[in-house]
């Protein structure tokens, strides 16, 4: 109410003038303060959208960096499982032609076995690395020194017990892998050697003894270059397939 019941006409009118100037201030200043509240209103609601919008780009590169890792993630354990694989198949292939080689390598002489020894102990796991890049080098290296003493002749000595216990040095040609001619040091004995298991077999000869010490001294050069007629025998052992 304007006024109160009490007062006169007159005194009404008096403060009316100044009561409709204070609820006009008042209204000025609601509108002046919702105006502002609606500005800082919508300016908040601006903002939360340009947050929301923000927010929603990030979720969507996650999502399509999530599918990038996901997919890439994929592929590298397709990747390794191809790698493991093709390590298993070749592991296998390794493992039968190490057996082989193990098998080949019963039949070198002496002195062959002398220079793939290391190799072959490799092979057998009392190395400390029995891996498979080790285990191909030493197959490699292997089945390399067999055929390089193939390709060649080999002379060495050792030391041979007779019938009577007597320790006799001896001296050994090996024509490749193939076979071998041995002669004892007073060119009274010689003998024929063939590949065998473990180690090769030793033939006496007697009636080609002589053709056995020619061939000797043709090797050494103390004869004129010449055919020698050499005794020859062919073994019937081979490598395990």
């Amino acid at each position: 109410m304007i006024g109160s019941t009490e007062d006169s006409p007159l005194q009404q009118l008096k403060r009316y003038p100044s009561e409709s100037i204070e609820v006009r201030i008042r209204e000025v200043e609601a509108r002046q303060r919702w105006r502002t509240e609606k500005e800082v209103l919508q300016h908040s609601i601006s903002v939360m959208r340009e947050t929301l919008d923000e927010l929603q780009r990030q979720i969507e590169q996650s999502r399509e960096r999530a599918q990038a890792a996901s997919a890439s993630e994929e592929k590298t354990k397709s990747a390794l499982d191809d790698k493991e694989s093709g390590n298993r198949l070749l592991a296998s292939r390794i493992d039968l032609l190490e057996a082989r080689t193990r098998e080949l390598a019963r039949f070198a002489p002496p002195p062959l076995r002398k220079q793939i020894e290391p190799q072959l102990l490799r092979l057998g796991g009392t190395g400390e690395d029995d891996s498979l890049a080790i285990r191909i080098q030493s197959i490699t290296t292997i089945l390399t020194r067999f055929d390089q003493f193939n390709k060649q002749i080999t002379d060495t000595r050792t030391i041979r017990k007779t019938d009577a216990g007597e320790a006799r040095e001896t001296r050994i040609l090996y024509w490749g892998l193939a076979q071998g001619y041995a002669i004892s040091s007073n060119g009274s004995e010689a003998w024929l050697l063939t590949p065998a298991l473990d180690d090769w077999k030793w033939l006496e000869l007697t009636t080609e003894r002589d053709s056995v010490a020619r061939l000797f001294e043709t090797y050494d050069k103390d004869l004129m270059p010449q055919f020698v007629s050499a005794p020859a025998r062919q073994s019937k052992e081979e490598p395990a397939r």
